[in-house]
């Protein structure tokens, strides 16, 4: 009896972070097998919908036998609080899990841009990081807000050190690995055979460099409303039509709809201000990882030091 082919690896997040780009790159890598479509969310469907059903999700690998290197990407993972154990349940501990951060700043600015773009998202940047709290606790709000509630929590999704906690105590240490946004896509991609040594694939000459999904582009507002204002008419599709039926419909709608739009970006001020709110929780994760960040991320373009430490 055959048995069917599981991911041994999985792309956990973050949003907005460069995982559409890296999936892309890894798909046309020949020994690494990741299905067409990004984001299936099997794991972390509790937040954000997606595929449902044990059969539907090991379909999408139907066609992997022989690669080394078997996975999906899901930036849901990364902030559902139940997608780790339900992870380790369903792949084992074995499974390896890569991570993409970016300037936690630059993140929530490319999500709340997403927002604006789907008109889920009246407020400006920082009235909506400033609302986040009050519209999260009330229930009306997510009832009405046209989206996954929590891509509204903007800091939250920003910290994440608390995110990934849930993964290092659930997995060995060794099985994990996480990039730098900053770092990964500089020109050349200087971390790429870093990333192919660590899925166990052969190292190749890295990809051309273009950003996919970037924060200037649409994902497409008809497509959105009619996965999130419909819920019955997406229950009858999905229970009538295979995953990669869907997907060809899905891009064939973005193709229509896509439409290129300047997102506004926070003033050096506001940029210190919000850079503020992080500062413990990237000092968190440096401790976790073993390394620097806040050398990264917080005298970067802005300018600004590195938060101070106390003397060890």
């Amino acid at each position: 009896m055959t048995h069917p082919v599981v991911p041994n690896f999985l792309i956990i997040g973050a949003a907005k972070c460069g995982t559409t780009s890296v999936h892309a790159y890894l798909s046309r890598h020949p020994e690494a097998f990741l299905p067409g479509i990004k984001e299936p969310n099997f794991f972390g469907r509790s937040l954000f919908g997606g595929i449902t059903t044990r059969q539907e999700y090991l379909s999408l690998f139907k066609d992997a036998c022989g690669f080394k290197a078997v996975g999906e990407a899901s930036t849901a993972y990364l902030c559902d609080e139940r997608a780790a154990g339900a992870i380790r349940a369903f792949l084992g501990p074995q499974v390896k899990l890569v991570a993409f951060l970016r300037h936690p700043v630059d993140m929530m600015n490319s999500l709340w841009g997403r927002q604006v773009r789907l008109r889920t998202e009246p407020l400006d940047f920082m009235e909506a990081v400033a609302a986040a709290p009050a519209r999260l606790a009330d229930p009306r709000f997510h009832h009405t807000c046209g989206d996954e509630p929590r891509n509204f929590d903007y800091v939250r999704r920003g910290r994440y050190a608390a995110q990934l906690r849930r993964y290092f105590e659930l997995f060995p240490r060794d099985n994990i690995r996480v990039f730098l946004f900053e770092e990964f896509f500089r020109p050349g991609l200087p971390q790429w055979p870093a990333l192919c040594d660590f899925l166990g694939i052969a190292r190749t000459d890295p990809p051309s460099a273009v950003r996919l999904n970037p924060a200037g582009s649409s994902r497409t507002l008809l497509w959105h409303r009619l996965r999130m204002r419909h819920p019955r008419l997406r229950a009858v599709v999905r229970a009538t039509t295979t995953v990669d039926l869907r997907r060809r419909i899905k891009s064939r709608i973005e193709k229509l709809d896509r439409v290129a739009h300047e997102i506004p970006r926070p003033t050096p001020e506001q940029r210190a201000e919000l850079e503020r709110l992080f500062y413990d929780d990237v000092e968190e994760l440096e401790r976790m990882l073993g390394r620097s960040i806040a050398d990264v991320w917080f005298s970067r373009k802005t300018g600004l030091a590195a938060p101070v430490r106390a003397a060890s």
